[in-house]
């Protein structure tokens, strides 16, 4: 799962008391035939792309802890 890193993350900083952050990954449930039975399997609906609710600060924090990630921040004009 392309948030391991950051479930991680979120679970330390919350021990820890520091300011927490919400993501969320697009996925949904594809039904396909195993060995002649039908199973629901999650798959991500944006390959490695999850979103991250957090400030400017915090992004850029969370670019330092967690390098493999690509972390854009929106840019917004007043």
């Amino acid at each position: 799962s392309p948030s391991k890193g950051l479930d991680a993350e979120l679970s330390r900083r919350e021990r820890r008391g520091e300011a927490l952050f919400e993501y969320f990954s697009p996925s949904y449930v594809e039904a396909r035939k195993v060995g002649g039975k039908m199973v629901n399997t999650k798959r991500p609906l944006l390959y490695n792309y999850v979103f991250v609710h957090a400030s400017e600060d915090e992004i850029f924090s969370l670019k330092r802890t967690l390098p493999l990630y690509n972390f854009l921040p929106r840019v917004s004009s007043g």
